[in-house]
């Protein structure tokens, strides 16, 4: 049987590089094209203004486009990547294109990536989103969030009882409150919330400190509703999760035992009560393998095959 070719295109933060790179299936060819794994290993490109560097990762986007037909491209809203298909299908007189977006984040804030949305639709590009609300709003295909168990971080021990890691985007106030109620019951919390000016730190890095703890903090940022990266990861590596995310209660992988919603104010009885609770056995879970990348990624392709 002959394999279908995928590709994933272009600029994916490195945990999404990590959980593509997990799939293994017999009925998919997997391939990766990112500019700048060819830029990087030119010296004179990190010279240029940033305008001709852009210019010349579209050159190098639309190029691999006509060099591989035949493929579906899976690419998420990054705006450089939309634009470069954008002027290759619409600058192309028979465009042999097969494109999958995968929107990643809610788009209620993304102005500019919205204009550009219908001009795909005419190309025939399939559009997904993870979040429900947009998939009603603006009349998208939905898709389950996705993560892959990484053997890199199998054995992190647990010395903290709450963790959370991540951006601020304007979450500091609830997170630091959350942090002095559960100190104040007496808990171990492990806490990093960067802010805007701090670096990144790799996924992995992001794991170590979130799986320290028996319970993963989440806190929903503003218009966002659909279940997120944070809730899988959870469950996937047996952690418990408390969220503000109401809405997780109608999804299948939910239970009362390993995921407690929260408000501004903890109720100290309902905490002690959700942390006493063993949590589930991974492997009696069929509803998390929903939500691994393999088989989300292979849903998403037998859907636009039918």
């Amino acid at each position: 049987m002959q394999k279908q070719k995928v590709c994933f295109l272009g600029f994916f933060p490195d945990y999404e590089y990590l959980f593509f790179r997990e799939i293994k299936n017999e009925t998919l060819d997997i391939s990766f094209f990112n500019p700048i794994d060819i830029t990087d290993t030119k010296k004179w490109f990190e010279k240029l203004p940033r305008y001709f560097k852009n210019k010349y990762h579209r050159k190098l986007i639309k190029k691999h486009i006509k060099e591989n037909t035949n493929t579906h491209f899976i690419f998420t809203e990054h705006r450089l990547v939309l634009q470069s298909i954008l002027n290759y299908l619409e600058n192309t007189k028979k465009p042999n294109f097969r494109g999958i977006l995968l929107i990643r984040n809610p788009l209620n804030n993304n102005h500019k990536v919205r204009l550009l949305l219908p001009r795909l639709e005419k190309h025939n590009v399939n559009i997904f989103t993870f979040d429900k609300v947009d998939a009603e709003k603006y009349g998208y295909r939905s898709y389950s969030q996705f993560a892959s168990k990484l053997s890199q971080v199998s054995d992190v021990p647990i010395t903290y009882d709450f963790s959370f890691v991540g951006r601020d985007k304007g979450r500091s106030e609830i997170l630091n409150n959350l942090k002095s109620q559960l100190e104040g019951m007496g808990y171990r919390c492990n806490f990093d919330i960067r802010s805007s000016d701090q670096p990144n730190i790799s996924y992995i890095d992001y794991l170590k400190v979130s799986l320290s703890a028996t319970c993963m903090i989440e806190i929903l940022q503003e218009n966002q509703s659909g279940m997120t990266l944070r809730a899988i990861e959870a469950i996937l590596y047996g952690r418990k999760l408390l969220t503000n995310n109401a809405n997780i209660e109608k999804e299948q992988l939910y239970d009362a035992s390993d995921i407690l919603i929260c408000d501004d104010n903890l109720n100290r009885e309902k905490i002690h009560q959700f942390m006493n609770v063993a949590t589930r056995n991974l492997d009696s879970q069929a509803s998390i393998h929903s939500h691994e990348s393999e088989t989300v990624i292979k849903s998403i392709i037998e859907s636009i095959n039918k």
